[in-house]
């Protein structure tokens, strides 16, 4: 089939689904905000194709409310006026902190961890990096990067620390001190 005619059934599958949709809404009670919506959507879904997504979502399922939200999600984008330079700029500076803080938090619970994992290991007498990861079910190496507060296990990894360990999860990133 060449480009046209591929075009052309794009287009036909396009109509069929949008005149299906509008005729079912036609029979709804809707403002004349979301009716004005719901056709210049229609319109716009010929060349827009995540707005025809929803089309076909609606076209498949049959949920009135989800399509609804989605073309009143759209025209609220669509309307949303443009940042100043000076709002773009702040909301450039607020990624930047919340960046650096979310940083900050992730090498604070490392070294959290790693302190709490140290003291543990101490406590149970596991004195080299090989002695800990035979206790814990790791490397001598990984055992190393933890105390150092290098690396934070995955989520698994923590639980089975904790298990072995006798404390919670909690205890050992440093949202508890309670063990």
């Amino acid at each position: 089939m060449g480009t046209l005619a591929t075009r052309i059934s794009h287009i036909d599958s396009v109509r069929d689904i949008i005149k299906h949709v509008l005729s079912h809404f036609a029979q709804q009670s809707l403002s004349k905000e979301v009716e004005n919506h719901l056709s210049v959507a229609a319109d716009l879904a010929f060349s827009d194709e995540l707005l025809f997504e929803k089309f076909q979502i609606w076209d498949a399922e049959r949920d009135d409310e989800t399509l609804l939200y989605h073309i009143k999600q759209f025209f609220e984008k669509r309307d949303q006026k443009p940042l100043t330079a000076e709002e773009s700029d702040l909301t450039s500076q607020r990624r930047q902190v919340e960046a650096t803080v979310k940083e900050n938090v992730r090498n604070r619970t490392r070294q959290i961890f790693g302190q709490r994992i140290t003291r543990l290991a101490t406590e149970r007498s596991l004195l080299t990096n090989d002695q800990l990861g035979e206790f814990l079910g790791v490397s001598g190496e990984q055992a190393r990067k933890f105390k150092a507060g290098e690396n934070k296990p995955q989520l698994t990894t923590l639980k089975n620390i904790a298990d072995r360990f006798e404390v919670s999860v909690e205890f050992l990133v440093g949202l508890s001190d309670e063990r």
